[in-house]
């Protein structure tokens, strides 16, 4: 066996996930916050950019932020995460950025909602080095992409199965 793989009974370790209600998501995430999300009740003024991860979250980020800005872009002393925040990482005080799916995400005909996607074979492969690449926040550092693709096809990865998210948008365009 080469260097980095794994038997399916040595299968690297992917627990350092956090699971709420039955829904994973990125370890640190408080669940009172993720259930306080829930609750949110969206105004006309919101603007909700909802992607899978790793699907062009913060590029279309920078996009609105810049439209709704006037052409003014994010300024070096800013975050992204702090005038965009994830609603279900922070609770109710934000506006969403990466909402698990359409069931999960507040939903109000007075709010605009921007749906990203990305083709799945770019997705998991972005997705696994992201994952590869935190080795404090995930326990995956011998996992190989191979491993990750089953696990991202089996919706054992944060945010769980990236086809039951894209199905839950595709009714709202």
């Amino acid at each position: 066996m080469a260097e980095g793989q794994h038997t399916n009974n040595q299968r690297p370790k992917y627990t350092k996930h956090s699971n709420h209600d039955d829904f994973l998501m990125p370890f640190g995430f408080p669940a009172d916050n993720f259930s306080s999300s829930l609750t949110y009740e969206p105004s006309e003024s919101d603007v909700f950019v909802s992607t899978y991860p790793k699907c062009g979250t913060t590029w279309t980020q920078h996009i609105v932020y810049t439209i709704l800005n006037h052409g003014t872009p994010l300024q070096a002393d800013q975050r992204m995460n702090e005038v965009f925040p994830h609603l279900e990482e922070v609770g109710c005080e934000s506006i969403d950025q990466d909402a698990p799916s359409n069931e999960m995400t507040p939903m109000s005909s007075d709010a605009r909602y921007i749906y990203v996607t990305r083709n799945p074979k770019d997705c998991v492969v972005s997705f696994y080095f992201h994952t590869k690449g935190f080795i404090n926040c995930y326990d995956y550092g011998g996992g190989t992409l191979e491993e990750y693709f089953e696990l991202f096809l089996d919706g054992k990865v944060d945010f769980g199965d990236y086809f039951v998210n894209l199905k839950s948008w595709l009714r709202h365009r």
